[in-house]
């Protein structure tokens, strides 16, 4: 049996990280000098070569295949200058997702109480295919259905919409939820489609008839975000992480609507994203750190200083094999940073 043990390469752990003190140290001396909005959606390039970040100031795109080097030094790394601003025409952007194919990328937001837009864009090309405004309020979270063929997006006006992904149509409106939606995703299945937000419950939809399948309600705050676990074993129930303002993280099996078991932190965790073989889920928390918990065990494996500011959004990205795996984290200075991570595999 093949467990991971991921801790990040600190020579001590819990010391600053390298490239943030930089600028923590302007910030604590100029005030708001050094910040801008903050980043609250990233997305990793099909071939892990960029990263995207997305927030007030709309899409930038970084090169991060270029500073690999600089990455093999520093466990933790500030990326500073974007190769390619993206020109969306919306004021707030606050997802952005890529197809299964990689061919397309979606781009949602919106603005307060006037609409949430969701634009498509072939890649790498960057040309706009799509735009739409299914929502009466800012879309917050999009999912891509395995086939591709449809894009979920969830919203501020507490709708969830599925959306054609060749012209933006709506096929199918899901409500149920009582206050705004942040967060969604499909299972493998591409009949099982997740929601969570500010309502505190998980639910669990079947998106072929828009049926509610059930509604899990143990957080008892605000979900910010949910994440599926990659799957080694097809023939296992799948599971799911989610992140609460109530400073936990809880795993569940959603097709038979059963919490496997939480972890508690020190602070509450915004972001959420799996290591590509499932062994950890990471967290990005409100107190500047990352945070990597085992699911089969919710012990927190490995706790990292990232940044002096809340970390509000993570993706990770890497090559075949966990060594090679990257964990990146927006904050709320609009700053945006690199991980290293490493692996050991015990059998």
């Amino acid at each position: 049996m093949r467990s991971l043990n991921l801790v990040l390469v600190l020579a001590v752990q819990g010391i600053a990280a390298v490239g943030v003190s930089a600028a923590g140290k302007a910030d604590s001396q100029d005030g708001q000098a050094q910040r801008r909005p903050p980043v609250v959606a990233l997305s990793c390039s099909p071939d892990s070569r960029q990263i995207l970040a997305a927030g007030q100031f709309g899409v930038e795109i970084y090169d991060v295949a270029a500073g690999q080097g600089d990455a093999e030094q520093s466990a933790v790394t500030e990326l500073r200058q974007p190769v390619h601003r993206l020109d969306v025409e919306m004021p707030n952007v606050h997802s952005i997702a890529f197809s299964p194919d990689g061919k397309l990328l979606a781009i949602g937001g919106g603005a307060p109480s006037d609409g949430g837009i969701v634009e498509l864009y072939s890649w790498p090309d960057l040309e706009r295919r799509v735009q739409v405004q299914p929502h009466q309020d800012i879309v917050y979270g999009m999912a891509w259905s395995p086939d591709g063929k449809y894009l979920a997006t969830v919203s501020y006006d507490r709708d969830v919409k599925i959306l054609d992904a060749t012209d933006g149509g709506e096929v199918r409106k899901l409500s149920g939820h009582s206050r705004p939606v942040l967060s969604v995703a499909w299972l493998s299945d591409g009949e099982t489609l997740l929601t969570a937000g500010v309502d505190r419950s998980l639910r669990v939809w079947q998106t072929s008839s828009g049926k509610l399948s059930r509604s899990l309600e143990n957080h008892t705050q605000t979900i910010h975000a949910l994440a599926v676990r990659p799957q080694q074993d097809e023939t296992a129930r799948p599971m799911i992480a989610t992140a609460g303002a109530d400073k936990s993280i809880r795993f569940w099996q959603p097709t038979i609507g059963r919490m496997v078991r939480f972890a508690r932190l020190e602070s509450a965790p915004l972001g959420l994203a799996w290591t590509a073989d499932g062994g950890l889920a990471i967290a990005a928390c409100e107190d500047g750190k990352l945070r990597g918990i085992n699911p089969d065990t919710a012990s927190v494996e490995f706790s990292v200083d990232v940044s002096n500011a809340r970390l509000q959004s993570l993706a990770i990205a890497g090559g075949e094999g966990s060594s090679k795996e990257m964990a990146y984290a927006g904050d709320a200075n609009g700053r945006l940073f690199r991980v290293r991570l490493t692996g050991s595999e015990d059998d």
